[in-house]
């Protein structure tokens, strides 16, 4: 019996992991509650799983609440930038959609507010990824976030598409998404971390 409960056992590594997702996500939630502090969340929840989901090294609680405090300072200020811009944009494709059902031409350049919305958000997830990896000035992790976001397409699709399903599958299972920031994280870290393994080389 000892051994079906060995942490060595695939069956309880599997559960022990999924808890630990479990656990992960519940603090990523709900350091995300002040809304200032997200970032340095998303960052802190990066962070953790590359050290302890992926690799088994460190706890969860402690792994998480290092990194938050670590990069608190950091992520803060580069957080409420970014809010604001995707607020400025929300509001712009709301305004502009207004004017084309009210029946102006140029109203039907309302999609391209959501396509900057979409990139802003993709840049915020090479940011903080950099920055949970990185020791790094902010000016130069801002700088290297865009210069890998643009060098390298392939990887930006990808953290795209596992966003996309993360929505889709919390909007169809609303339960779900208790679990899908740290399943959407874990899937778009392995191709983040092959480009920083790349660019480290």
């Amino acid at each position: 019996m000892g051994g079906i409960f060995s942490y060595d056992n695939p069956i309880m590594s599997a559960i022990s992991k999924i808890a630990n997702c479990i656990l992960l996500n519940m603090l990523f939630l709900i350091c995300c509650i002040p809304i200032v502090t997200a970032g340095a969340s998303f960052t802190a929840m990066y962070y953790t799983i590359e050290k302890n989901i992926k690799n088994n090294r460190g706890y969860v609680c402690s792994s998480f609440f290092i990194s938050f405090k670590e990069n608190l300072k950091k992520a803060t200020p580069v957080w409420l930038l970014i809010l604001g811009i995707e607020i400025i944009f929300l509001s712009d494709y709301f305004v502009v959609n207004h004017v084309r059902q009210a029946g102006n031409m140029l109203g039907n350049i309302y999609p391209l507010f959501l396509v900057m919305m979409v990139l802003v958000a993709l840049y915020a997830v090479w940011f903080f990824a950099n920055l949970a990896r990185f020791d790094n000035s902010v000016k130069n992790l801002m700088k290297n976030s865009l210069i890998l976001m643009i060098r390298f397409p392939g990887t930006t699709v990808l953290i795209f598409f596992a966003l996309i399903f993360a929505c889709v599958i919390t909007y169809l299972i609303p339960i779900a998404g208790f679990l899908m920031p740290v399943i959407a994280a874990w899937l778009f870290s392995a191709p983040i971390e092959h480009v920083f393994s790349k660019c480290m080389k």
